[in-house]
């Protein structure tokens, strides 16, 4: 007689090999994707060695360029003093500006990066090192975007007066928003006669922005924030997370506010889209999905915590087919890290 408390044989199978499944589903998920070259990768490595571009940011004194090839950055310069938080390189990579700290960095206990205790305030300097100049009046600058001509810098001042635009030579300003705006690196038209920012209004609420340098007056052109004017000049890209879903994506739009696009669907982020030289790629920062992370990382995802925005990754996408990769991790050091396309610098080595 058989024993009532043996299960059938194929009972047994069935279920260990759904148990197997499922432990070779949670090792894969577990197992931290790997790094070879992706062929996107592959080829913005040879466009930008054949158009001599490079994707420059800046840590502390030092002036690195990504390494397509191997997701490493690499020393080309340094600064006459460090960054206090904010830079940005102009398009042309001749000029950097800066928030300098009038005394030394900090660092505080638990946090890995240095603080400056007292009010920072703007310095511009050349790439090679030469011109160097402070602007003691500017602090606590933010956003910081050069013009195609580099005589002007839009930033904004939020202990002084709003959005402005610095004459670099003369270090006049011509205020033309409120301390509530805030622009991008890439805020010029090609032809210098427009800017592109947002401004964040009652309740939450983002709008796009465009200054008129000759009528002398901003127009609204769209709902959400941190745009971008793309170096051909056919299109503006913002980020744009609307009500009541939130589904957050990049749009762009034409300049006279018509055809607004979506381009792509992206998690919640504080970016703007880096377009290349061509217009064709587009680099931005966001958080780490959950199968981009190692063991521990995946651990304290599933831990519900504040995400501290301190473990993103910076990525490149190509628009014409979508083809997506990341190039670096960011971490709590670089957290505040800008990046910006330039033409490639010679090695001096």
């Amino acid at each position: 007689m058989p024993d009532a408390t043996m299960k059938p044989r194929s009972r047994r199978n069935t279920r260990l090999i759904v148990i197997v499944i499922c432990l070779a589903a949670i090792i894969v998920a577990l197992i931290p994707q790997a790094s070879s070259k992706s062929l996107v990768r592959t080829q913005l490595a040879e466009l930008a060695s054949q158009k001599n571009w490079s994707l420059l940011t800046i840590h502390g004194t030092e002036i690195q360029e990504i390494q397509f090839a191997d997701r490493s950055l690499k020393a080309i310069g340094k600064l006459p003093s460090p960054v206090a938080t904010y830079s940005s390189i102009s398009r042309d990579g001749t000029w950097i500006a800066f928030d300098v700290c009038p005394v030394a960095l900090v660092l505080n206990a638990g946090e890995s990066f240095f603080r400056c205790p007292d009010r920072p305030h703007l310095a511009v300097v050349a790439l090679d090192g030469t011109g160097y100049r402070e602007y003691s009046n500017l602090t606590y600058p933010i956003g910081m975007c050069w013009s195609p001509d580099d005589s002007k810098l839009v930033l904004t001042t939020p202990a002084s007066a709003g959005l402005e635009i610095l004459d670099v030579k003369t270090g006049n300003t011509k205020v033309i928003d409120s301390t509530n705006a805030f622009a991008s690196d890439q805020c010029w038209s090609p032809d210098g006669k427009h800017v592109v920012y947002f401004e964040n209004q009652d309740k939450g609420i983002r709008v796009v922005k465009i200054y008129d340098a000759e009528e002398d007056r901003s127009h609204q052109v769209a709902s959400g924030a941190h745009p971008s004017w793309s170096p051909d000049g056919t299109q503006i890209a913002f980020a744009s997370c609307p009500p009541p879903d939130m589904t957050c994506a990049y749009q762009t739009i034409h300049p006279d506010g018509s055809v607004q696009t979506v381009l792509f669907k992206i998690e919640p982020g504080e970016s703007p889209l880096l377009w290349s030289p061509d217009s064709q790629y587009v680099a931005y920062r966001s958080w780490r999905r959950f199968w981009e992370h190692s063991l521990w990382g995946k651990l304290g995802e599933l831990i519900p915590v504040e995400h501290l925005g301190t473990d993103d990754r910076l990525r490149i996408r190509r628009l014409d087919d979508n083809s997506e990769d990341w190039l670096l991790n960011i971490g709590d050091s670089n957290a505040l890290s800008s990046f910006q396309w330039i033409p490639r610098i010679p090695d001096k080595n």
